[in-house]
């Protein structure tokens, strides 16, 4: 079986990280490729959302999906008009921002996730910890940085 790669991308008020992640053979975790992360500096959208998009356009080859974290408040919600776009946030530039539609300029024939900057690390932390394995439904997940945020699902 050839590798298969996920590209990641997790977008912060001060600086976005893109990265590539080996997807392992049972398909259950992805494998971090350390040598392949890479930060754009957060200034406005169309600067910001561009570089992203041309990093994405150069691995794309190797990508099978893509997952895509960014500060809030986002929608992630794929049957709304505005799934991909961040709310209104205190962010200058940013608000009713699309994320989503920016990053994956070009490339839509990938398949797309996208959530909170909180909600995906809840969802790894969930997964990597084995509660899934043990048949645990529910998740919350706090966390502290440059600002405040609290992820959960169930």
């Amino acid at each position: 079986m050839s590798k298969r790669y996920i590209a990641g991308i997790e977008g912060g008020g001060t600086s976005w990280k893109v990265a590539l992640g080996e997807l392992t053979a049972d398909g259950t975790s992805v494998e971090l490729l350390a040598d392949t992360v890479e930060k754009v500096y957060t200034t406005v959208p169309e600067e910001t959302l561009s570089k992203i998009n041309a990093w994405l356009h150069r691995v794309a080859g190797k990508v099978i999906a893509v997952g895509i974290a960014s500060f809030g408040p986002v929608d992630p919600k794929r049957s709304s008009p505005k799934f991909g776009h961040i709310g209104k946030t205190p962010k200058k530039h940013w608000s009713g921002a699309n994320v989503v539609g920016r990053i994956m300029k070009g490339l839509e024939h990938l398949p797309v996730g996208f959530d909170t900057d909180v909600n995906a690390p809840a969802l790894s932390e969930f997964i990597r910890s084995g509660m899934a394995a043990q048949d645990m439904t529910s998740c919350a997940y706090i966390t502290v940085g440059t600002g405040i945020g609290v992820g959960q699902f169930s």
